[in-house]
């Protein structure tokens, strides 16, 4: 394998979290010399499919590189995970917050208007030209196949926590992210459900159940693609994918945000330019994602497992995780042999 990649321009295809970041960050490091990026988005106005929590430690990674910081509109203290409502665990004292991502994104990619084309273009087709070097960041566009999710701001009483809630019959995923002392960020997608109606329907049937919403303030739908099941943050000879098109989602909580940071950040500090060349140290972005990769493969191992299981083990699983080993990955600091110390509790749950 080639450790370090040669080139004229960088392609970073998608301005989404990691997009933009990783093209403020390269635009940054190139000086005089930004006529050797362009940043290729689809759509003027950012779209955001799910949720907008994270980390709280996230915003010290951010602030530590000079990237803007997103505006914090409330810190959540407490998750709790549901199974259709034949059981729950709350985990708390693991501070989250919730961020406004859209103007973040929007401020982000004010900061790179110079480098930025809104068009669609074909991956494939930039990377062709063997003098491009090109970051994939498409976030969650990319994929197997297609999963319809709806999404909306709504005025709530809620108890101040995030709450995740398995569905089965369809298997599926709604969430509630308080956004503020009233409102919330809600939605859902499930499996087999392709028509908008019948999902809205059945999101706020499901979602009735564990918050109590009282207007809606706006409402959204977006087709994602449910990332593959194996994870390729390297693709033909000249291509980087970054985030979630690289399948880095934390699966058990649709989670993105996190991984699209730290990738963001590793593919630019990989980066280095010289006579007017610029090179990518392979080697050093797959050091600094490893661990998102090992998360990633984990989750989506467990998360598969996790939608063949009756609710009674379901329960059983959730309720046999150790204490310590669901504050370590809500952290999103679970490591190789904190997962391994925990196989034995799950086998056992399991059968």
């Amino acid at each position: 394998m080639v450790v370090c990649l040669q080139g004229k321009r960088l392609i970073i295809v998608g301005a989404g979290v990691a997009g933009s970041i990783a093209a403020f960050l390269v635009r940054r490091k190139l000086g005089n010399a930004n006529e050797k990026i362009v940043v290729y988005e689809a759509c003027r106005r950012y779209k955001k499919p799910c949720g907008e929590a994270m980390p709280a430690w996230l915003l010290k990674v951010v602030e530590e590189h000079g990237i803007p910081l997103p505006k914090t509109l409330y810190r959540l203290r407490a998750h709790v995970f549901g199974v259709a409502g034949a059981c729950e665990r709350a985990i708390e004292g693991v501070e989250w917050v919730v961020i406004d991502k859209r103007s973040w994104i929007e401020e982000l990619r004010r900061r790179i208007k110079d480098v930025i084309v809104y068009q669609t273009v074909n991956v494939n087709s930039i990377a062709s030209n063997i003098q491009n070097i090109v970051f994939d960041a498409r976030g969650p566009f990319v994929g197997d196949k297609p999963l319809l999710v709806w999404q909306s701001y709504v005025e709530c009483y809620h108890s101040n926590n995030v709450m995740l809630n398995i569905t089965i019959k369809p298997f599926g995923l709604v969430w509630v992210f308080p956004r503020g002392k009233s409102t919330c960020n809600v939605g859902g997608g499930f499996v087999g459900i392709r028509e908008a109606r019948k999902l809205r329907e059945k999101a706020m049937n499901e979602l009735k159940k564990i918050v109590d919403i009282q207007t809606l303030i706006s409402e959204s739908y977006s087709i994602i693609r449910v990332p593959p099941s194996s994870i390729s943050i390297f693709h033909g000879s000249n291509i980087i994918r970054l985030g979630e098109a690289a399948g880095l989602i934390m699966s058990l909580g649709g989670e993105g945000i996190r991984s699209a940071i730290l990738s963001a950040v590793a593919a630019a500090s990989a980066i280095s330019f010289k006579n007017e060349i610029i090179y990518f140290n392979k080697f050093y972005y797959g050091w600094k994602v490893r661990n998102l990769m090992l998360q990633s493969w984990l989750q989506k191992k467990l998360f598969k497992t996790i939608a063949e299981l009756t609710i009674e083990k379901m329960c059983k699983l959730l309720n046999s995780i150790g204490e310590s080993t669901m504050r370590t990955w809500l952290e999103g600091k679970l490591g190789f042999w904190k997962t391994l110390s925990e196989i034995p509790h799950i086998l056992f749950s399991l059968f």
